[in-house]
């Protein structure tokens, strides 16, 4: 399954979130996704299944730009961009890459408010597996790639500025 947008498209809502995906083997290409921050765990993008793949995509003023929950499998986030969310990528799914994106947070009066450990560019919390971080632009959240579980994880080649605390934090 193929969700593609090649026009100029905002998915723009007060909702909970952008697309649930639950269908395994699809591919969700050139949305652009604001405002979804209707609870802490509303989004552009929720994944919910296996082999998906969110590409060309931008979140903007959301809890979190993208989610892969822990029915998530093989999932991968990539050449994506984050602008002003509470999160960028947040995982608690198995195998979950997050390859060649941009996060972004302004710490303005505008921030969209989280937790401490929530304010991530990029968040593995629970089963993770084997997961890949590369390529990506982390600037502006408190913690920049925060991996709080046990996994196999690559992180290679990012670049990473302007964080509040931490660049790159483990916890088990």
């Amino acid at each position: 399954t193929r969700l593609r947008c090649d026009w100029s498209s905002d998915v723009c809502s007060s909702d909970l979130l952008g697309i649930f995906a639950n269908r395994s083997n699809t591919i969700i290409e050139g949305f652009t996704f604001r405002n979804f921050q209707t609870w802490h765990h509303s989004t552009g993008v929720d994944i919910r299944a296996e082999n998906v793949i969110v590409r060309n995509c931008k979140a903007w003023n959301c809890s979190s730009g993208f989610i892969f929950a822990d029915s998530s499998v093989k999932c991968r986030v990539e050449n994506c961009r984050v602008d002003d969310c509470g999160t960028g990528v947040r995982s608690v799914g198995k195998d979950s890459d997050i390859i060649d994106s941009q996060f972004f947070k302004r710490r303005d009066r505008f921030i969209v408010p989280t937790y401490q450990q929530g304010d991530s560019g990029i968040i593995y919390y629970g089963a993770s597996g084997k997961c890949l971080v590369r390529g990506n632009l982390v600037r502006g959240f408190h913690n920049a790639i925060f991996l709080k579980t046990s996994g196999d994880y690559t992180a290679e080649h990012n670049t990473i500025l302007e964080i509040g605390r931490a660049s790159c934090r483990e916890r088990v």
